[in-house]
């Protein structure tokens, strides 16, 4: 942080005296500031930083720098703790501040130029060895006329020198060499870094002047609060259920995404369901209408998690895209349904949520939920029987609507949507086929049957329902199944026996049975279909596959049988 003393003169003019009087301005350049929290809501967040600042006597100025260039300016909000007076606030939003980091810049600038001034004195000193180990090798020869003992003993002092020689050589050259590679390796990791504050450099940032006056030296603390747009987080459920008759564990986390570009380093964070762009003109009530909400029944798997949330234009609902790098691209959201009511959700223990425009992940809270177990089957189309936890309390948490995974014990088994527009209060989740409940579903060929009069038909259809339970208790099981209704007033529908289901307007029966353990319960259904002799009635008894497309249909080749003589 840069401060600097500006001597300031004021000419008061007072009759035909003229008088100076001097004022300093202490100016504080680069103030260091720290995120303290960071309220995150569906469309922005809430930036808090704090300030710690040696104030002198007088006016100071203080300039804080290299805040998001997605400041929303009216936003800006600045305190001041402490014997201190602010007198002005501004801010300069989306402009690029390369003063920023260049003081950081010639560090690693000046630290790259030693480092290659040690590799020329080191290639130097290999240059001095190279041309020394030369020499040696030039001058290996001993020439002398008479080899006797002093020839001898003169090899053996010069082949000793040669070697030592050599060796010290060789190993400067090797420990010269790994220094020069050591050092090229600083240089490529520093100048990575350069590049990448160079870059950070060139982006756009924003800065907030503080004008602030004391009448002595103080110690003030300052707190900046502002809205950024380009951040964003959505809620995911994990709902887990032990095994049978046990509580539903139900995990709440959310998915933080931060395109600020400014990175949340050890941030306190907070979810929020309230809309930060809300207008500061007085509400006016709009009518309240309910309506008919169809939830979707599946969900399928996210293709890459590029596209975390699903969008659409205010301007064309319907036509939906996907956000390949950032949360927000232009005027494009998503719109997600939240309770009347704001509420705000604290995330325990300061996190890391960098601006990279990843998905990061963060445990919001868990709950236990209270759960009754049912067994439930529609042997017409499937004869698994399915667990049913119907789920209960879940609406009492003001969650956001959003998708949550379904675990039975350690398994995976899909996706429900947690839908706060319901006014139902049971939240029903599958959790995959009971292997030792049995259900069968048969035809009674003894009522299959078939009369015919002089001008018409009645014939008398009949199937039988089985469930038999495998298990060491007793469970709860609805069965599912129907008869056929007629839309043509001379085909006339009757039935002859429906063992106590209820019966709906549409032709659909259900059963709610207790079954005890070891059990075996049977229903039987009856019903019978009266129709004039010329008409051609279609039963509906066939269902729809989907299938792989047939091959195309080749001539076969007549297969080649080889006999052994």
């Amino acid at each position: 942080m840069k401060h600097i003393t500006i001597l300031i003169l004021f000419m008061f003019l007072g009759g035909t005296t003229n008088a100076l009087a001097p004022t300093q301005l202490y100016v504080y350049d680069n103030v260091p500031s720290k995120i303290q929290l960071s309220t995150v809501y569906m469309n922005g967040a809430e930036i808090t930083r704090v300030a710690k600042v040696e104030l002198q006597k007088g006016d100071n100025k203080l300039i804080f720098r290299g805040l998001s260039a997605k400041i929303y300016e009216e936003s800006i909000q600045v305190a001041v703790s402490g014997k201190a007076t602010i007198l002005s606030v501004h801010s300069k939003i989306n402009v690029a501040d390369e003063a920023l980091y260049e003081n950081d810049i010639m560090a690693y600038e000046d630290t790259i130029k030693a480092l290659n001034n040690d590799i020329a004195r080191l290639k130097a000193n290999q240059d001095v060895f190279e041309k020394e180990k030369d020499l040696l090798v030039r001058n290996s020869d001993i020439q002398t006329k008479k080899k006797n003992e002093s020839w001898a003993s003169e090899l053996s002092r010069t082949a000793n020198f040669y070697r030592s020689r050599m060796q010290e050589i060789n190993t400067n050259l090797y420990i010269s060499g790994k220094s020069i590679r050591q050092i090229n390796d600083q240089i490529d990791q520093l100048n990575e870094k350069l590049a990448a504050l160079q870059t950070k450099a060139a982006q756009s940032s924003s800065q907030i002047i503080v004008m602030v006056q004391t009448k002595k030296v103080t110690t003030c603390k300052f707190g900046l609060r502002y809205m950024v747009d380009s951040a964003t987080w959505r809620p995911l459920y994990n709902m887990r259920s032990p095994k049978m008759n046990k509580p539903v564990e139900f995990e709440f986390k959310a998915q933080i995404v931060n395109t600020t570009g400014v990175d949340w380093e050890n941030v306190n964070i907070r979810l929020s369901t309230a809309d930060p762009l809300t207008s500061s003109d007085i509400p006016q009530l709009t009518e309240w209408n309910i309506d008919v909400k169809r939830s979707p029944k599946s969900f399928e798997p996210k293709a890459s998690e590029a596209n975390y949330f699903r969008t659409y234009s205010d301007a064309t609902a319907d036509n939906k895209m996907g956000i390949n790098d950032s949360v927000m691209q232009g005027n494009f959201f998503q719109e997600i349904e939240v309770t009347e009511l704001n509420t705000e959700h604290p995330i325990a223990d300061a996190h890391i949520i960098f601006s990279d425009g990843e998905p990061y992940m963060v445990d919001v809270d868990t709950y236990t939920l209270p759960a009754n177990y049912e067994h439930f089957c529609v042997p017409k189309l499937d004869e698994g029987v399915y667990i049913i936890a119907k789920v209960t309390g879940w609406e009492s948490f003001s969650l956001v609507e959003g998708q949550a995974n379904v675990y039975y014990g350690d398994t995976y088994v899909g996706q429900t949507l947690i839908n706060n527009q319901s006014i139902q209060d049971t939240l029903r989740l599958s959790l995959g086929k009971d292997s030792k409940v049995l259900v069968t579903r048969t035809f009674l060929n003894d009522q299959h049957l078939a009369k015919k009069s002089r001008s018409t038909v009645r014939e008398t259809r009949g199937y039988q329902i089985a469930i038999k339970n495998n298990r060491g208790n007793p469970i709860k099981i609805e069965i599912h199944d129907q008869v056929p209704t007629s839309n043509n007033k001379e085909v006339k529908i009757k039935l002859e026996e429906t063992a106590d289901a209820t019966i709906s307007d549409k032709g659909e029966l259900i059963w709610r049975h207790w079954v005890r353990a070891k059990q075996e319960k049977k229903s039987e259904v009856i019903f019978s279909i009266k129709y004039p002799k010329n008409f051609n009635v279609d039963m509906n008894t066939t269902r729809t596959i989907v299938a792989e497309p047939a091959p195309k249909m080749q001539q076969s080749k007549t297969p080649i049988y080889s006999v052994d003589d």
